[in-house]
Order: structure tokens, then C-alpha cells, then sequence
């Protein structure tokens, strides 16, 4: 572990390859880092901590380790009961071993889904000071985090089959990822083909009058997961056309992703 990604402590110092040498002895001497981010897309409501707790000593060790939430431990052993405690365990540290062994472990924990705000953690090594250490000061670490409000993320695709001359079923897919606010408003548009093949992108709130001829709109219910809604419709030109589902045309629903909103598919009506 280089220097500048690890955590100064007392038992360890920075040497000439930016490499850590943690002095080791019998004595124990446990130390931890803690880091804190917020989860993508569907998952932005929860919390991922990384953590690392170590052992600076020569011999395997077991202690009880506690997270906290929004009280922050004493980084020295003072025993002031479980005040914002959420969670704790017994650990067994492995033995330092210079070139072989850190003496640490590492995971990350999942908090599941928290409401909007700031969030403060702190991780405490030996919280009930059962162990005599080196060192008593860096027992302590602790990370914050903001948790946005809860986002949602609309999206749709389209499919035909063709019926007959200029007459195609359309099959209108619409899903949700996450958390829907309301109903989304909807529009299908069919028009000509454009160079490449590629859907247009229409910024939310942008008119799709643009790109094609409106042929039919409303407010749609979007349930978890995705629905179908199909639609026959005979083309008044033939040729490589484009008809396309733009969702939440009217910005209703705020989005962590605006830019797949729409759907098109390209037939050759004959």
C-alpha cells in the first residue's frame, strides 16, 4: 500500500519506495480507515462503506469493532456506553508480517436505502478497551456522507411487426428503474429516417414536432419494472421510416439519467 493511499498512524512510517513500514512488536496496536460513497442509478439512496482495520502487531489478535452513526466515538479508550451504535462485531486481525501480511482486512458494507441528507459514520477498533495497546489514539476513523433525494429513471423501446401494405403493429415497451414521482407524459411520433439510423435526442421539455408527425400522446402509468402497449397503424408513405416513444416529455419526473428517454425503431414500410 503506498503512502499517499493509506492512513498515518503511529506505528507506521513512509519510506523511500512511498511504501508504509509499520513497526511491529508483541504489543498490539490496532488502527482503521473508513471511506463512505454513494451508490449509481437505482441505487443512489444507498451507502457504501469501505473499510480497513489493522494490526500492528506480530501476533494474530480478536477484538470488537462498532460503527457508529452521527456521534462520532472518542479516539481514545474511553467507555461511554453505545451511544449512536448501529452495528458491531468480533474480528480476528491477521499477525504483521513485513512483505507477507499488513495485518489488515478489508470490506465493504451496504447500509441499504437511507432518506435524503448528510450522514456522518465513525468506526472504532477495541470499543470496549479490552485490548492494551501502543498506541490508544488512532482506534478512531470516520467518513461523511450526502445522500441526494430519491431519483428515478424512465426509459422506453419500440418493436413491429408488419400487418400489410403500410399497415405495421407497434409494441410499446415502458419501464421505471428506481422511483417514479408521477405518472410520465408520453408521446409517439413517426417520421423519416434519419442519416445513420440514429434516434434522435430531444432534451426534456424540447418539442418532438421537430422530428416527426405527433400520431398519439397522453399520461401513462409507469409501474416498477416494465409494461406493453401496443398500437396498428398504417404509414401514408413508404420507404425507411422512423417511429419513435418519447417519454416524459414535459420534464414531471426528475431523472439521474435524461438522455434515454427515447425509443425508435426504423421500419422499411412497403
Amino acid at each position: 500500500m503506498s503512502c499517499t493511499t493509506g492512513i498515518a498512524h503511529a506505528s507506521c512510517s513512509c519510506t523511500v519506495d512511498n511504501q508504509f513500514l509499520c513497526v511491529s512488536s508483541v504489543q498490539p496496536n490496532f488502527y482503521a480507515s473508513l471511506a463512505a460513497r454513494v451508490g449509481k442509478g437505482a441505487l443512489s439512496q444507498h451507502v457504501y462503506l469501505d473499510y480497513r482495520i489493522c494490526n500492528a502487531a506480530t501476533v494474530a489478535r480478536t477484538t470488537d469493532v462498532g460503527l457508529y452513526l452521527d456521534w462520532m466515538p472518542k479516539p481514545r479508550c474511553v467507555l461511554l456506553g453505545d451511544i449512536g451504535l448501529v452495528d458491531s462485531a468480533s474480528v480476528t486481525l491477521p499477525a504483521y508480517k513485513r512483505g507477507v501480511s499488513d495485518g489488515c482486512i478489508r470490506g465493504t458494507l451496504d447500509t441499504g436505502p437511507l432518506p435524503a441528507g448528510v450522514y456522518k459514520f465513525g468506526l472504532k477498533v477495541d470499543r470496549k478497551c479490552a485490548v492494551t495497546e501502543a498506541t490508544e489514539t488512532d482506534n478512531v476513523a470516520t467518513a461523511t456522507v450526502t445522500v441526494g433525494p430519491k431519483k428515478t429513471d424512465l426509459y422506453g423501446s419500440v418493436t413491429y411487426v408488419r400487418l400489410g401494405p403500410k399497415q405495421y403493429r407497434y409494441t410499446f415497451k415502458v419501464c421505471r428503474a428506481g422511483w417514479a414521482a408521477r405518472p410520465s407524459f408520453a408521446r409517439v411520433f413517426e417520421g423519416p429516417k434519419p442519416a445513420g439510423f440514429v434516434a434522435p435526442k430531444i432534451p426534456c421539455g424540447s418539442p418532438t414536432s421537430a422530428y416527426g408527425t405527433i400520431v398519439a400522446q397522453g399520461q401513462v402509468e409507469v409501474p416498477p419494472g416494465c409494461s406493453t402497449l401496443d398500437m396498428t397503424y398504417t404509414h401514408a408513405k413508404t420507404g425507411w421510416r422512423m417511429m419513435c416513444l418519447a417519454l416524459d416529455t414535459g420534464c414531471q419526473v426528475s431523472e439521474y439519467n435524461e438522455s434515454n428517454n427515447i425509443g425508435c425503431t426504423f421500419p422499411l414500410v412497403r
